[in-house]
């Protein structure tokens, strides 16, 4: 595992205490278009391009449940979710407001200040 990846899911899970804070408005994503193996194809913070999260996935199912390794250890782990207006609310507090485009994503949240935005791809990370 890359220490990026784990460097950030332990940054990422110790302020889930903190409740996501975006302004931002947009439609609500269909459940069925969330569907499916989801890897971070760019990842921003504030703004600013960042590879640390390369190979990050999120594995969404139809019965509300989900598989990702975008968690403290890096590994891959089973979490519920749920939908709440245009967010996916994963059962350990991590909230993402999302927008779907025609083959991407986008993922955002702020955690102490500090906007994380994740563009998704459907499909098996690029090596």
């Amino acid at each position: 595992m890359k220490p990026q990846i784990i460097l950030f899911a332990v940054l990422f899970t110790s302020v889930l205490s903190f409740t996501a804070c975006i302004t931002e408005t947009s439609d609500p994503v269909d459940k069925n278009v969330l569907l499916g193996k989801w890897t971070i194809e760019e990842a921003f913070r504030n703004g600013r391009s960042s590879e640390m999260l390369r190979g990050a996935f999120f594995d969404i199912k139809d019965d509300g449940t989900m598989t990702s390794n975008f968690n403290m250890t890096g590994e891959e782990k089973g979490y519920t979710y749920k939908l709440e207006e245009g967010e996916l609310v994963r059962e350990d507090g991590m909230t993402l407001k999302m927008d779907a485009g025609d083959e991407h994503i986008t993922f955002k949240t702020t955690l102490n200040g500090v906007l994380f935005k994740l563009v998704m791809r459907q499909g098996e990370p690029e090596e």
